[in-house]
């Protein structure tokens, strides 16, 4: 049943109508269907009364076919979108076939009289339910005219074709003004109601389409805004893609810089190791002479010699192959710290003692330090082992020390001069931190320059002697062991504090 009302709903309904059109459509398919099914359930109803006893179609029986042949031609009409045609034959001929029709036949009773001024102030609904007022007013006016006239004269019309013996007519002549008052007053309250109710809903239409027409721009906008968002979303993908690039050469070029800055610190400390190394060699290749000399004569003169003197010749043999012994030690010292530093892209996490790694450092940065500049260490002995990266904290030592020297030298008359490291350790919320402190007597640093000593390519000294990133990679370093590094000036002193936690 729901189907079969889906399908008569929607005879000649198309998909480009509007919403207005759409309504207005099933509207009139729908009440046409309703009227329809009205007129044939009444005009089987009195055939299946009449028609046994007369044995013949009365008026009233032609009326309601007639109806039921005009609600068929309307469905047609709306099957081929004749909508407003279908509208008018609706409006104009309903109340025509039911009232004028078979009054001007004769078919008049006496209970025609109480019903028939009534109809058409009833159906007068259907010209606001299926006519728009913008588009048909000059029709829903003649409608309503039409309606108004039939109430107005229906009286006169009922009168005029009824038989003489109608015992009401006398009733109604005599007080023809108060029944066409009475009509005529309730027609024009029901109209003024629908009026009103019209008026809203044509308001509410209105304020509804309004409505409909901002959510489609504001829809529209959303639209392009959303447009414009996934582009920017890919524009700005695509320039992060870029700046990662960026960031990866970067790297890659500071990565390089860095490599070059410890190269180049190297290149400088290559005079002064060569120097350091010469002076073990020079000591162990004469104390080998020595031997060499001692045991060449040994067969002749060691012969001549008493027991204790061979005993004392023996000793200093022996204190000079320790000497010897000594000498080339330092000098495996002295390579291990050089290549320890100069290792590249080869770090790894392993436990070491920041003493030693400190030790090391310094011996291969010792020749750089200037005579007159005297470098005191003092470590704790028992200080903790801690997991790091060695042969970056040695560039980290190397790169303060390296700056201690060149901080130094811009003093000028300058005499006595102290680089002093210091290593401690104190546990602090659970965790054991180690500190080294790196404390030189160069001049103190301006306060505009503590807040960016750290930062990359921030450098006081000249394009030929630094770079800027001996420091700023110095943070980096320490931070990569969650540690970190602050400066302060001291009366006298400027000192580089580093803080390790034992990780």
């Amino acid at each position: 049943m729901k189907k079969i009302w889906q399908i008569i709903s929607n005879v000649g309904l198309r998909d480009d109508y509007s919403e207005y059109d759409k309504r207005q459509v099933l509207l009139s398919n729908r009440l046409n269907f309703i009227l329809t099914s009205i007129f044939i359930a009444v005009f089987c109803i009195d055939f299946a009364v009449t028609y046994p006893v007369t044995g013949k179609l009365s008026i009233s029986l032609y009326k309601f076919l007639l109806l039921v042949v005009l609600g068929a031609f309307c469905f047609f009409l709306n099957l081929n979108q004749r909508f407003r045609l279908a509208h008018f034959l609706l409006i104009i001929f309903i109340p025509f076939i039911l009232i004028i029709f078979p009054t001007i036949l004769g078919d008049v009773t006496d209970e025609y009289f109480f019903w028939y001024p009534f109809v058409p102030a009833a159906i007068s609904i259907m010209p606001y339910l299926l006519l728009s007022y913008k588009r048909d007013k000059l029709l829903i006016i003649a409608s309503i005219t039409w309606y108004f006239l039939m109430v107005l004269f229906i009286d006169s019309l009922l009168i005029r074709y009824s038989d003489a013996d109608l015992k009401i007519v006398p009733i109604v002549g005599a007080n023809i003004l108060f029944f066409k008052v009475s009509h005529v007053t309730i027609f024009l309250f029901l109209n003024a109601v629908y009026f009103y109710l019209f008026s809203l809903t044509n308001q509410y239409q209105d304020s509804l389409k309004e409505f409909n027409t901002k959510l489609t721009k504001q829809r529209a906008d959303l639209f392009n805004h959303n447009e414009e968002l996934i582009t920017q979303r890919e524009e700005l993908a695509e320039k992060n893609q870029k700046l990662d690039a960026t960031l990866t050469n970067l790297k890659k070029a500071q990565a390089k810089l860095v490599q070059s800055e410890k190269m180049a610190s190297l290149g400088t400390l290559t005079a002064g190791i060569a120097h350091e190394i010469n002076n073990p060699l020079n000591f162990t290749s004469g104390s080998l002479q020595l031997i060499k000399a001692i045991l060449d004569e040994y067969p002749v003169k060691f012969k001549n010699l008493k027991e204790e003197k061979q005993e004392q010749q023996l000793a200093e043999v022996y204190e000079l192959l320790k000497h010897a012994f000594t000498g080339v030690d330092n000098v495996s010292c002295i390579i291990k710290s050089l290549m320890s530093f100069s290792y590249r892209n080869e770090s790894f996490l392993s436990k070491a003692n920041i003493n030693k790694i400190i030790d090391s450092t310094v011996l291969v940065f010792k020749s750089r330090i200037p005579a007159h500049v005297d470098l005191v260490m003092k470590f704790k002995d028992d200080i903790p082992e801690i997991m790091c990266f060695q042969d970056k904290l040695q560039q980290v030592i190397l790169s303060i020390i390296d700056n201690a020297v060149d901080a130094i030298s811009l003093k000028e008359n300058s005499a006595k001069e102290k680089i002093e490291i210091r290593t401690s350790s104190e546990l602090f919320i659970g965790t054991e931190n180690i500190y080294i402190s790196i404390m030189n007597s160069g001049p103190a640093i301006p306060d505009e320059e503590l807040a960016k000593i750290f930062d990359p390519f921030f450098t006081t000294k000249t394009p030929e002697k630094g770079t800027g990133l001996g420091l700023s990679e110095a943070y980096a370093i320490i931070n990569e062991h969650n540690g970190d590094i602050k400066v302060f000036n001291h009366p006298g002193m400027v000192e580089f504090l580093i803080r390790l936690p034992q990780q």
